[in-house]
């Protein structure tokens, strides 16, 4: 028996029946009944699934079909760097949970991080509709790594089976569900233990979500748009194959830390090192708030180089790094876009802490010797921080030791003489 309500055919309807043969046109006004797969992975709601868009196939009969076994949620928001490190955790979960579909809660800024993402089912930006949802919807298992009181206010309304990371508790305050969410939590609030700790941000995240960390790494997926700016920016630069092509991320967010920024004038001596040592193609990479800063580095410069732009997007950004052969960077997102990409990056740190970040064997960590470095401090109270002390000889030999290691610099002769630095630096090469 039908309803004339909802148009379902009532021995089908049911909120736990994945199958349900839904009242559809023939193309000629006359109805006819749809059958649709609910528990497929690919089943986007009330729009056509990507298998249908791109082959014209319906549920009945799909070839495409995947019945979903088990609902995963992760729940991670704000900072870009930290999503896309926390990507490193799908591949265990759908080795962990075979069938497994896969959504995620994030803010609207990190969708670039996530797009495309083969493992990701379903985005959702937080917000009002979300929060409903959140408060029907069922999961298996749900993950929430973020301790943000915005992300743990809307965990606590979420029905899983099974809970890993953070809750709101009654008195307002982030309530850790395990060992692993205590180890973040307690890192966040002292930094004394901040500075002690020596698990790199992927380790935390697989420690939160129960899982085993042995060096998984981040998934970003590029764009063919993306792919195709950077190809032909290459190209109209008269970048090729083959050239030692160094890109410079000069910048960093203004969220937090200020001072993770390096020197100009490190910047630009860097420049003419490895301009005049090894030939390299140097390009200058950065937001809307370094097109000063970067402009500033090319009047100083007394060799080519290459401006990206200042308002290319995130994957055109990401793509532009998949192209180089090697990234000098502070502490920010582009460092671990070069990781997630298997692009060698040199990570410059003074405020904040090396061994959180991850380079998956395939860079140099500098920090510098200032007795306060890892003061994790947001602004520097000293006129010459210690990323304006840091010498580009340092770092021009982190670059150097990593692009031989890499065989970065083919056909080229190797340098005379080593550079002497007159500061000291602590440089860990993966």
């Amino acid at each position: 028996m039908k309803s004339a309500s909802s148009g379902v055919d009532g021995e089908h309807s049911g909120q736990n029946n994945p199958g349900i043969t839904i009242n559809s046109s023939d193309g000629n006004g006359n109805l006819k009944g749809l059958f649709v797969n609910r528990d497929c992975r690919h089943f986007q709601d009330y729009k056509p699934c990507q298998p249908h868009k791109k082959f014209g196939v319906l549920c009945h009969g799909c070839p495409y079909y995947e019945p979903i076994k088990k609902r995963l949620l992760i729940v991670n928001l704000e900072a870009m760097g930290d999503v896309l490190r926390t990507t490193s955790i799908l591949l265990p979960l759908r080795e962990k949970y075979p069938g497994c579909h896969i959504t995620w809660i994030t803010t609207p800024k990190c969708v670039d991080i996530l797009k495309n993402n083969p493992y990701v089912d379903r985005i959702l930006m937080i917000g009002y509709e979300t929060s409903m949802s959140m408060m029907i919807e069922e999961f298996d298992v749900a993950i929430n790594v973020e301790k943000a009181h915005e992300a743990c206010a809307l965990f606590t309304m979420v029905k899983a089976k099974k809970k890993f990371g953070f809750e709101l508790g009654k008195d307002g305050s982030i309530v850790p569900l395990s060992n692993g969410a205590k180890y973040f939590l307690d890192i966040g609030i002292s930094d004394k233990h901040k500075r002690a700790s020596r698990k790199t941000q992927q380790e935390i995240v697989f420690d939160i979500a129960g899982l085993e960390y042995t060096g998984q790494k981040s998934i970003l997926m590029l764009e063919d748009s993306a792919k195709s700016f950077a190809g032909e920016f290459f190209k109209n630069n008269g970048l090729k194959k083959g050239d030692f092509i160094v890109g410079f991320n000069t910048g960093c967010s203004n969220r937090l830390f200020l001072d993770r920024k390096w020197s100009i004038d490190g910047f630009v001596e860097l420049a003419k090192l490895l301009y005049s040592l090894y030939d390299a193609k140097i390009l200058l990479l950065g937001g809307p708030n370094e097109i000063e800063r970067n402009q500033e580095i090319i009047n100083k410069s007394s060799v080519p180089i290459i401006n990206t732009g200042n308002n290319n997007t995130i994957p055109q950004f990401a793509a532009i790094i998949s192209k180089c052969s090697l990234l000098v960077t502070g502490d920010t997102l582009a460092v671990h876009m070069a990781a997630a990409l298997d692009v060698a990056a040199v990570c410059m740190f003074g405020p904040t802490m090396p061994h959180e970040i991850e380079l998956y064997g395939k860079g140099a960590r500098i920090l510098t010797d200032m007795s306060c470095a890892g003061c994790f401090k947001i602004k520097c109270e000293f006129h010459k921080t210690c990323m304006d002390r840091l010498q580009a000889s340092t770092v021009f030999d982190a670059v150097e030791k990593v692009a031989m290691k890499h065989n970065l610099l083919p056909g080229r002769n190797m340098r005379l003489n080593a550079m002497a630095g007159s500061a000291k630096s602590d440089v860990n090469a993966d």
